[in-house]
């Protein structure tokens, strides 16, 4: 079942901020995520590109002078306050902006020649809608980059978590490495997976701690119980070193969009 977040938990980019630090100071992978990934869209120039869920933009942000010319970007989110921290941190002529929900994307049929999903297709209610709709705006020959983890992500860190709130859950089981391809392969004829190699050695108890509170799959503990996961940690750094968490990421590349549905928007 696919996960809705709560209703603050992307109001503005502080919760997803507390997570990509703890990644870009402790992954070992010497190319950092947001590189990796852009290299996957294998963009050029003329697209026209659309990102759901671009957060504050940083994937753009961080790759400005990368984009090939004469590309544009539409940049939506869910979250109003995530447009507000994107068009502020991404002042260029090349970039659009809008709120919307990638179950009812209201851009027309074929308007894109890529879709970028970084980490969200899991949060979204109806995720067969989604793709659906992803296809319907796609051009016939377009592509979808959807990045997603697998199982083993942050396992050593989920399983402190649980022994203090049993009831934790991850909410990628709905669109993961494991299962992704069966979902696209619905929507689009040619699909391929992407796995970056990569893990985190943390020393710092308090980095942990910290990405351990933004996380959505928390916000039910109780205040014992977060304290109790806090303590877990600074006793495994004491007592065993830095904590080496290993990571499953990566993308999806599907192609060929398959037009299984009407249109149900016509507007720009």
């Amino acid at each position: 079942m696919n996960q809705r977040l709560p209703a603050d938990q992307y109001v503005d980019s502080r919760n997803l901020a507390a997570r990509t630090t703890l990644h870009a100071r402790y992954s070992t992978n010497p190319q950092g995520w947001e590189s990796w990934l852009f290299q996957q869209l294998e963009l050029r120039d003329g697209l026209r590109i659309l990102d759901l869920g671009c957060g504050p933009g940083g994937l753009w942000r961080s790759h400005l002078d990368s984009i090939p010319t004469g590309c544009r970007v539409v940049l939506t989110d869910s979250s109003a306050g995530m447009i507000a921290e994107a068009s502020n941190n991404l002042l260029d002529a090349r970039f659009e902006f809008m709120v919307a929900e990638a179950q009812k994307l209201p851009y027309p049929d074929e308007h894109f020649d890529c879709v970028t999903a970084n980490h969200m297709l899991y949060h979204v209610l109806d995720l067969h809608r989604a793709l659906s709709e992803i296809a319907r705006v796609l051009k016939p020959r377009g592509s979808l980059c959807a990045a997603t983890n697998g199982a083993p992500h942050m396992r050593q860190l989920h399983d402190i978590i649980r022994r203090s709130f049993p009831s934790f859950s991850v909410p990628t089981a709905s669109f993961a490495l494991e299962n992704g391809d069966t979902a696209l392969r619905r929507h689009f004829q040619h699909v391929a997976v992407r796995k970056y190699i990569d893990s985190l050695v943390v020393p710092d108890a308090s980095a942990l701690s910290a990405y351990v509170r933004s996380m959505a799959s928390v916000v039910d503990a109780t205040e014992q119980q977060l304290d109790s996961i806090e303590e877990a940690i600074r006793n495994t750094i004491h007592d065993e070193g830095p904590m080496l968490i290993d990571k499953a990421a990566g993308v999806f590349i599907a192609e060929g969009p398959r037009k299984v549905e009407p249109s149900i928007c016509l507007t720009s």
